[in-house]
């Protein structure tokens, strides 16, 4: 148990010293940028006092992780302590900010070094993701001081500004602590496969004859992987919950913002979020693909106007490079699932754009006997052979040793693989180093016709609902998430009630009281949605029940689909609510 313990210990000491390298560097950009805003204000000695705190610590942590990936210093707990010091410092020379400069700057430039702080913090998350301790040392010393910064200089209107910035830190202390428990987790898990496949090979020099002794440890390490898949799946349910609050709450202060700044600062957050969601969204799409959760719903999809849209999100995200989008074929419509095309399209088309700096993308689609053919076809720096069968793994990315997570995990392809092979079909990719790459997507060709005028109409903007004069009851025993929905709920006009479960719900009152019940499928005690919404649908027939949940666990999925009501998944945004209910009421 201890050795497995220092092995844990290690492991995080490792990716801390990998990730540190790369987080100097940000942190060095950013200080460059709160140099130029300090400048025309601030005497050059204050900047060089707080400058000098910044280059102490981190050319330290610099030294210390050479050190430890050079294996000159041990990766024992003594080294995770000076990785928290160093968080601690870092804490406080971003806390300093307000500190010594607030009072002398005008409000922009407050506001640029907020925005500043948040994507620090952001990117602190993925540096610290297995280290929550010392992420929160830093997060809790460094966010709390600006928003006393903000509360001290900013005016009246400033109490937005504050409780947006402690909003923010709650959530991410709350994420970031989900995140190293997946972390360990994940690698208590890597240990029991190693030790597994040891005792695999060990069977086989003795014994190889005995090929049934093989197939029993071939079928131990299997049911490793799928206790991971299944791990990572009930994960995905709490992961969602600090998600679906951060989500909702930033469409509240939006609808809330009074200013121009405080707008800013709604859109910051929503940014950091959204980064930070689309790591997670990866994670919890190889669980929920592992669990059997997603399954293929076909229906007419234009394959034209799918293609515009990866060509149109691949010109915005080139913005600035001398890169030509060349989009040719898609005049045809095919009975597939547009999610899960889209998805391994985007995937695809998101590489492209990652690594070609010059020349062409083109995304192509034409029908070839009897299947779909979709190509994207690009001038990068190409794939080496050796590397072709490899990148459909999880978790692998070619020159990428130092895990840079500006170019995501390394799952993009491996999810690829697995959605293409649920609509039946495979993948392949023609590449050479440093002549560019060519991916082919293919999928059964079925009952594909030419697009007509239904096809090409625009859809129809979603309007928020009117909900003035309207009561609304939600069940959910996650506090934060019950909060948030009742929040974006006020903003629409209705009174909304709040219950953990179905004993406090009907304390409040007889169901005929509410026009609309929106109610979480896992409840505390046991307690389960499905027969909740029954017992407030016996009482008030009429009354109409969505179901709004972070459970991807297919068994409960498939019985809540078989009631009737409305199912939606955690997170849900702002326009995926309002179309729901207005098509209840």
């Amino acid at each position: 148990m201890r050795n497995r313990a220092a092995a844990l210990v290690a492991e995080q000491v490792g990716l801390l010293a990998t990730q540190s390298r790369n987080a100097v560097l940000g942190l060095l950009v950013g200080c460059s940028f709160v140099s130029a805003i300090l400048a025309r204000h601030v005497s050059w000695v204050l900047i060089g006092a707080w400058l000098a705190l910044f280059i102490g610590a981190n050319a330290y942590r610099m030294r210390l992780g050479a050190r430890l990936l050079s294996d000159r210093e041990p990766r024992d707990a003594a080294a995770l302590s000076k990785f928290f010091y160093i968080a601690l410092i870092n804490g406080i020379w971003i806390g300093l900010l307000p500190v010594m400069f607030f009072g002398v700057l005008p409000d922009e430039s407050r506001l640029a070094l907020t925005v500043i702080v948040l994507l620090a913090a952001a990117g602190g998350a993925a540096t610290y993701a297995s280290f929550a301790r010392g992420y929160l040392c830093f997060l809790l010393v460094g966010v709390p001081l600006v928003a006393l910064g903000w509360g001290l200089h900013g005016g009246p209107r400033a109490w937005a500004v504050v409780l947006s910035l402690l909003m923010y830190a709650v959530v991410m202390a709350r994420f970031s602590t989900y995140l190293a428990s997946v972390f360990e987790r994940s690698v208590l898990i890597r240990f029991e496969a190693d030790a597994q496949r040891e005792q695999a090979e060990r069977m086989r020099v003795v014994a190889e004859e005995e090929r049934g002794k093989a197939e029993e440890a071939r079928h131990v390490a299997e049911e490793a992987s799928v206790s991971k898949s299944r791990f990572l799946a009930n994960a995905s349910h709490d992961l969602r919950q600090p998600a679906q609050a951060l989500a909702l709450y930033t469409a509240v202060l939006t609808h809330n913002a009074e200013t121009d700044e405080q707008r800013q600062i709604a859109r910051s957050i929503a940014e950091a979020s959204r980064v930070l969601g689309d790591l997670l969204d990866n994670l919890l799409d190889m669980s929920r693909l592992d669990a059997g959760a997603v399954q293929p719903r076909a229906q007419a999809v234009d394959i034209g106007q799918m293609l515009a849209r990866q060509g149109t999100e691949a010109r915005a995200m080139l913005a600035g490079r001398n890169v030509r989008v060349e989009v040719e074929g898609g005049a045809f419509v095919a009975q597939t699932d547009p999610v899960l095309l889209e998805r391994a399209l985007r995937n695809i088309v998101g590489n492209a754009v990652k690594f070609t700096t010059s020349g062409l993308i083109a995304i192509r689609a034409h029908i070839v006997g009897p299947v779909i053919r979709f190509e994207v076809e690009d001038t990068g720096q190409g794939i080496a052979t050796e590397h072709q069968t490899l990148i459909f793994e999880e978790f692998f990315q070619v020159d990428n040793q130092e895990r840079d997570r500006a170019r995501g995990l390394g799952l993009g392809l491996s999810i690829v693989r697995r959605l293409i092979h649920m609509l039946g079909g495979e993948v392949k990719v023609e590449s050479a180093a440093g002549k560019g790459s060519k991916f082919t997507l293919t999928i059964p060709a079925l009952f594909t016709r030419a697009p007509d005028e239904s096809d090409l109409r625009p859809r129809p903007s979603v309007p928020m609902p009117d909900l003035r004069g309207r009561r609304v009851l939600v069940i959910d025993d996650e506090q934060m998430v019950s909060n948030s929905l009742s929040a974006l709920l006020q903003t629409w006009g209705a009174d909304v009630d709040t219950a953990d479960g179905l004993h406090a719900a009907l304390a409040l009152g007889p169901p005929g009281n509410w026009q609309l019940c929106l109610c979480d499928l896992r409840l505390r005690g046991g307690e389960d949605g499905i027969s909740t919404a029954a017992r407030l649908n016996r009482d008030a027939p009429d009354l109409p029940i969505v179901f709004i949940t972070g459970d991807t666990a297919p068994a409960r999925i498939e019985q809540a689909t078989r009631t009737g009501r409305p199912l939606m998944h955690k997170p849900v945004d702002e326009v995926q609510l309002a179309r729901q209910v207005r098509a209840l009421l």
